[in-house]
């Protein structure tokens, strides 16, 4: 199983050898709790229909990966995104500044089954 990780205390979204910048929280009903979470990859969402809370600053792409949690929790509508419009999330993790290009740009050029279907938070 391919996985990524995502470390709250540094704000820091780890795939292979590669980490982004990224937020979750303090909005909604904040940090994104700890645990092991399904990454949906084939229910990725594109597109200008989406808020601008999902709008990469830089390129103008707006994309959602929505993540399940393996755990019981009221949470949901969670999900892997550019940290757009107000810093900050209302829960996800939310890349911020040019990792949300880099990121999208890795996403985009791996192949859909090398991609993680699974993340760890710490």
């Amino acid at each position: 199983m391919l996985t990524m990780s995502y470390d709250r205390t540094f704000h820091r979204l780890s795939w292979g050898i590669e980490t982004y910048d990224a937020i979750s929280g303090p909005w909604g009903h904040g940090v994104l709790p700890a645990g092991e979470y399904t990454i949906k990859i084939y229910n990725a969402v594109t597109g200008s229909s989406l808020s601008s809370g999902y709008r990469d600053a830089l390129t103008n792409d707006r994309w959602f990966i929505p993540l399940e949690p393996k755990f019981s929790t009221p949470r949901q509508g969670l999900g892997i995104h550019p940290d757009g419009n107000v810093p900050g999330t209302e829960g996800c993790v939310g890349l911020r500044g040019p990792d949300a290009s880099k990121f999208w740009t890795k996403w985009n050029s791996t192949p859909m089954g090398l991609r993680p279907t699974s993340l760890t938070v710490t």
